[in-house]
Order: C-alpha cells, then structure tokens, then sequence
C-alpha cells in the first residue's frame, strides 16, 4: 500500500478536572545524577524487558539516524496540524534526525486501544503507556514502578513529540497500531484550554482518540521506520523526533550548555561529530546499566537480551562480557546465578579466578547475595578508557553495583572506600537482592529508579535500603581490608597480612604445605620482636613471562638478628589450585639482609634495621607472598 493521502488527526486534549499539565509530566522523573541520555536507555529497555515474552529472548535496538526528504515530507503532512510544539520549525529541517528505538520478542501495546470498562484478565499495555501517565506496577517484577518512564521519551524530543508503531495480538491475530504522541506546555486555543497533551490518530464519535490500525498502520509504519516485523514478530518501535543530541557538545566540552562559549561551540561542530559523541554517550549508558542483560550464564552463551545501537545504521560494538573490567562484573554475576541455583563452581571466563560469594542475611531472612572479584594490577593494570573500569585513584576503593533481584537491571553504582591498602589490588562487587524483596525495595526507588533511598525508615523498603547502606560497606571491608591487629595480636597479624591480602586471590587449599622442613613459624616472637611488612610494590615487567614484586619489611625489637623465611605460591594455570615456588624459580635479591648459604629463601636480618626483598613469578598468575619469621 502506498502512502499519499493523510491518515491521522490530531486531537489535542482539553483540561478537565484533576488532569495534569502536559508540561508538568515531562518534569515527572524528578532531578536525578543521571544524564537525559541514561535515563532514556534505563527507561526504554526496560519497558522492553517487562513486555518480554515468555521463553524467548527480547531484541532492544537504538538507532540514530538522518531522516531522509520522503519521512521529514510523510511527518509533515501527518503531524502538520499542532500548536505550542514547534512542530512547523522541526519538520521544515533539512538535517532533521530521529531516535528510533524498537524492541521485538515482546508483547507489544496489545489490549484494548480506548480506556473503557475492563475485567481483572484484560491487558492494558497500549493505553497505559500511551493514554495514561503514572500507571505502575506493584509486584517489584518489572523495571518499572511509578510508570512515569515512558516521560523520558518525550522528554528526550525538542518538540516533545513520539511516534509509535506497535505489532501485538488480538483475538482477530496479529495487529499493527500507529500512533503520535506529544507533551508540551498547556496552551489556549478559540477560547478553550488545552493541557499540551496531543495525539494523532482516529478520532472516535465521541471524540477519543484511537490509533490507526490494520494494514493502513502497517504502510505508514514501513514508510517512517526502518525497523520491521518479520514473520510473526510483535513489538514496538518509537521514532522519538529532533533528539537535542546538540546539547552532548557541550558536556563533552565541560560546559552546561548555558553560556556563550558552550553556544558556540556546538555551532561548530558539524553534524557527523554531534552524532559521535551521541554514539559515545548512549554506548557508555548501555555499558554501565544494561550489561546484566548482555552477560550470558556461560562465556558464549545466549545472553539474556539482545541489545544493538546503531548511528546512521552503522553498528557501533558494545564489547563482550570477556574484555576488559565487564569480565570481573560478568564474572561476580555469574558466580550469583550459579549460587541461586545451587552451583559452587563454573566458568568465570578467560584466566578470572572464582568471585568471593557472600550471602547476606537480616534477622535470618535472605536480603541478598554479593559476589566480588579481585584484580591483580601488576597483571591487569587499570584501563581509564574502559568505562567499566572503576580505575579507583586510591588503594581500597572499588565500584560496587546494586541490582534488583527478578530484572537484574543496575540501581546504582558507587564508589565505596573498603579501607587499607590492598597491596596493588582491587576489587568489583556486584549486589543482587533476594527476589523475595524486590518489591520492598522498589517501593524505595525514585521515579528515575536509580537509588534505593531509606527515607524514615518506617516501611520494610526502608529498613532494608537502610540496612544495605550500612551492611554493605562493612561487609566488604571485611572481605578485603587488612585490619588493625589488637596490641598483643600485633606480631601475628603483620607476619601474615601480605599473606593473607594477596591469599585473597587464590583459591583455597585443605593443607598448605610447609616450605622448608623443620622450621615452624611463629606468630609473635619471644623477647618483645615485632615483624612488621612496611611496604609492597609492582614493579615495572622485566621481561615478558615474568612480574616482580617488592617488599619491605623491619624487625623490631633488641640489639641481634632474626631469622626470616620466604615462600611463595602461584596459581595453577587451570586456577584452581596453587603450587609453591622454589629458590630457583623466584630468584630473590635481598637487601640488607643476608641469606643462608643453605637456602636462598632464608635470610638474617639485623634488628631494627629496614630490609627488603624483590622476587619474581610467573606473569598472569595470582600470587599469594608470605614473609615469616622462624622461632630461634
């Protein structure tokens, strides 16, 4: 079918009482840290996530493109009737562009199409996301809770205008539904007042507005989209119209937009390197909320959602869930998928070694799980154009992402200071909740869903949102800090804590063995000796097998010597279990200490005076150092 004559009409919507301004819908997200770019995406994928169809796999696809003079002539002529919008300005642009943003394996706006009498089976997809704001749901299942999301569409327009294109089912079988939409300020018009609610579509005897169906919807969708339904495919697709993608420039720039500079620099920008930073934008947003839903449970496995971003149809690659900091997020959410499920061991994918699991508890109730990863920074040194790397400026800080149970869609991800030094370590926490909560808990979100906020602490959302902002960070401290030893604990904890820091990235063992027979360590040495590790350093690779360490250490206490034991063990290459290292392998160089002639890994050291050790080991691997003194 060809499309010529004009198909819809619009129907602005007149203030009754109670309604709300079209104006202040757009504001209804609140203020948020989020940029318009990230909370469109959250917004957008998942609706699409909560319309998924049961056993299969949801497509989402963001698409920025230039429309071409045939769609900017069809939108005219279909939208060219409007007021308050700016719609006659927008589609005269010759660089007109379009944000088109589908989904397939959903549902799409299925139920009825005109708000009416219901039952309690009847979907109501189409007229909640299209005729009503604020309908949300109640059981925590879905991304969204308030029901405002749909907001951020509108408000990602300068003209604050959508166009929808939906395939679902009906009793009759399949159907396409095309309608616009738009939200602008309140307006008067031949004496009456208008709200800045618009729609485009059928209207009905009675004045309502219904969208456009059947094959005529299905011809103009084909002529504005580029996205379509193959075979029985439904879903939805939305072409949110002038996207103000201007206003990345001046981000990029450091600037907020609101000053003469920033004006000026994005006049200079020309329309290919506006759209770049876009592309770097949105990759950046679906990177850092959405890669749960591109982590398969096995490397190489079927992700749980299918998610594509494309500028002027180019591609633009998200990575995989193997390469740079997503292995270690992949690799903690991997390990709490399997522990949900029973499973202890698995594959953490490339050379990662198994996740520290921690399941957290509140008056004996699940609350959730917490799964993290250690990186080796010698091996795997920070990656500051990675922008899942938290690439923390202090040792001890690490990222720590909450998520919800039944969507595994990101809250929040923040910074938290595990405090001490981790000795060139550090480290990626993933959150998940007990589905059990998930509605508490979502009952605590914000409109924009990205925080969990304690608020008075009255509901059980509350509580528990409390409860996780201040037993998260304890928990991670003592998973990861060396802690102050008690005064007559002093001597024990400094001979072993290297040990017992880097211990953390190796798996355990039922007995470690001694390293040199005979000798027995010592915690705390008698006659008031104290063994302190002042000091470890990565050191530059000397060469391309091997990474080199530096440790200092002192013993303090009276005039004489003590004897000092080295050992060492590295993983296996299959990482799960550890060898010990011998003399040969290491080749310690000891400073201001001096070795046996017997054993190189045995050495005298003069009290009170400053020593250390450089050793090497096998690049790639996680070490686990201990430094001891030997009783007399």
């Amino acid at each position: 079918m060809t499309v010529t004559a004009r198909h819809l009409e619009w129907v602005p919507k007149p203030f009754r009482d109670g309604d709300l301004a079209g104006g202040g819908s757009n504001r209804l997200l609140g203020r948020s840290d989020l940029s318009a770019t990230e909370i469109l995406i959250r917004e957008m994928a998942q609706n699409a996530w909560d319309a998924r169809k049961a056993g299969g796999t949801p497509t989402f696809d963001i698409n920025l493109r230039r429309l071409g003079p045939r769609e900017v002539g069809i939108l005219r002529r279909e939208l060219g009737e409007s007021y308050g919008l700016g719609l006659d300005t927008v589609l005269t642009d010759e660089g007109l562009r379009g944000l088109e943003i589908s989904d397939r394996g959903t549902t799409g706006l299925d139920g009825p199409v005109e708000i009416g009498r219901v039952t309690g089976e009847d979907t109501q997809n189409f007229v909640d996301l299209i005729l009503k704001v604020g309908v949300p749901r109640t059981d925590g299942r879905g991304g969204g809770t308030y029901g405002f999301g749909k907001t951020a569409a509108y408000a990602y327009s300068s003209c604050g205008t959508v166009v929808y294109w939906t395939r679902c089912r009906t009793p009759e079988g399949l159907e396409h539904r095309l309608i616009a939409s738009a939200m602008g300020p309140e307006f008067h018009l031949d004496g009456a007042q208008y709200t800045g609610r618009h729609w485009w579509g059928k209207r009905s005897s009675d004045g309502r507005t219904l969208p456009l169906r059947g094959d005529e919807a299905e011809a103009l969708g084909k002529a504005i989209f580029t996205a379509r339904f193959e075979g029985e495919e439904t879903g939805t697709s939305i072409l949110i119209l002038d996207p103000p993608v201007e206003h990345l420039s001046a981000s990029a720039g450091g600037s907020d937009g609101g000053d003469e500079e920033a004006d000026a620099q994005e006049k200079a920008l020309e329309p290919a390197e506006v759209e770049a930073l876009f592309a770097q934008a949105a990759r950046e947003a679906l990177r850092l909320h959405l890669w749960p839903k591109m982590t398969p449970d096995v490397p190489g496995g079927p992700a749980p959602m299918n998610i594509s971003l494309r500028v002027n149809e180019q591609a633009i690659d998200l990575g995989t869930p193997e390469q740079g900091a997503w292995r270690y997020w992949s690799g903690a959410l991997r390990a709490i998928r399997r522990d949900g499920k029973g499973s202890t061991s698995g594959d953490e994918g490339g050379d990662l070694l198994p996740p520290k699991i921690v399941r957290v508890t509140r008056s004996r109730r699940p609350v959730g799980t917490l799964a993290i990863s250690v990186r080796n920074l010698s091996i795997d040194p920070p990656d500051r154009a990675d922008d899942l790397d938290p690439h923390a400026e202090s040792s001890g800080t690490g990222r720590l992402m909450l998520m919800r149970g039944q969507t595994e869609l990101i809250v929040k991800d923040k910074d938290v200071a595990a405090g001490g030094d981790l000795l060139g370590l550090d480290w990626f926490a993933v959150f998940k909740a007990d589905s059990s909560i998930d509605a508490d808990l979502a009952s605590t979100e914000p409109p924009a869903h990205n925080d969990w906020l304690p608020g008075g602490g009255e509901t059980d959302g509350e509580k528990y949102a409390k409860f996780l902002r201040r037993r998260l960070p304890v928990i991670l401290c003592s998973e990861l800090s060396v802690h102050a030893p008690l005064p007559e604990q002093q001597n024990a904890a400094d001979s072993t804590s290297l040990a017992a820091m880097l211990g953390l990235l190796l798996p355990a063992e039922p007995m470690r063995r001694k390293s040199i027979e005979g000798q027995r360590r010592t915690g705390v040495i008698k006659g008031r000796r104290g063994f302190v590790i002042t000091g470890h350093r990565l050191l530059s690779q000397g060469d391309r097998l091997h990474q080199h360490h530096m440790i200092d250490f002192i013993v303090e206490g009276p005039d004489g010597s003590t004897l000092i034991e080295l050992s060492c063990r590295v993983a296996s290459e299959e990482s799960r279990t550890s060898l010990s290292l011998d003399a040969e392998q290491l080749m310690p160089e000891w400073r201001r200490a001096k070795p046996s002639a017997e054993n190189p890994l045995l050495v005298n050291v003069e009290n009170g005076r400053a020593a250390s050790v450089v050793l090497r080991a096998p690049l790639g691997r996680a070490i686990d150092v201990s430094l001891a003194p030997v009783e007399d």
